[in-house]
């Protein structure tokens, strides 16, 4: 357990130096509040990965046959504690600083696991992702990414972040018996038009440019499946993460538009 969430450790931090500060960081630590930044898809982001951290940290705790309070108060926080030693390399960014918003943001993503595991003894409200290819990350090669890699981190264009809902918890006892138990129903946000620019560009060319994406469509909980598939409960708990390509229904600024592939 402890080599695993080491290793786990250095591999984020690894990609983070790599994807966000190739630059350099500087001598002198700053703060900034980036609250009003990206449509606030990176704030999501930050509940998004530090929820699935947390999330893995328990699993691992849970399938170390650990007891209850061990895996609230020790793989909870897990996310939180990865995942925030970047705001301080962000702190020494000569492009960045440290967020507060973004530490909150953290918290959250540790918080929502720990409530759920408590609440549900598993995670059938999760956060997911998803992510394709955006048009707008070769106009800004330097923000957004000049390769896929580091535009799946980078490029808020390309994603979607998730939350999908379990319709078992939400239905009545009666009702939630005829409903398969991998069914669920997710709400997604994402966003367009975000090539940077804040503090730089007039406030009203950015607002132009930038627009909100709203989503809800259908969506699997894998977890339901591994009780059956006990060979396939690693894979299924990974690739649950993610929210797979089904269809959607999408509302933006040009209205409410049906896609088949709401990914």
């Amino acid at each position: 357990m402890a080599a695993i969430l080491l290793v786990g450790y250095v591999g984020v931090m690894a990609l983070l130096m790599i994807a966000w500060y190739g630059a350099g960081l500087q001598e002198q630590f700053t703060w900034f509040d980036d609250s009003a930044e990206w449509l606030q898809l990176d704030k999501l982001g930050h509940v998004l990965v530090c929820f699935q951290i947390s999330r893995a940290a328990m699993g691992l705790l849970r399938w170390a046959e650990a007891d209850k309070p061990l895996i609230l108060w020790v793989g909870g926080p897990m996310g939180f504690w990865m995942f925030s030693p970047a705001e301080v390399l962000d702190g020494f960014s000569p492009a960045y600083g440290a967020s507060l918003p973004d530490l909150i943001s953290n918290a959250v993503g540790s918080a929502w696991a720990i409530w759920s595991w408590h609440r549900w003894q598993g995670f059938p409200l999760p956060f997911k992702h998803s992510w394709l290819p955006s048009p707008w990350a070769p106009l800004r090669p330097d923000l957004l990414g000049s390769n896929y890699p580091q535009q799946f981190v980078k490029d808020y264009n390309g994603m979607t972040l998730w939350l999908s809902l379990n319709l078992r918890t939400l239905l009545p006892h009666a009702l939630a018996r005829r409903v398969p138990a991998w069914l669920n129903i997710a709400v997604g946000y994402g966003g367009e038009g975000m090539l940077g620019g804040y503090g730089k560009l007039p406030e009203w060319v950015i607002a132009g440019r930038e627009y909100r994406q709203w989503y809800i469509g259908p969506d699997l909980d894998l977890d339901a499946l591994a009780p059956r598939y006990p060979w396939a409960r690693t894979p299924l708990f990974m690739v649950n993460a993610l929210r797979l390509p089904m269809p959607a229904l999408r509302y933006d600024r040009d209205g409410l538009a049906w896609t088949w592939m709401g990914f």
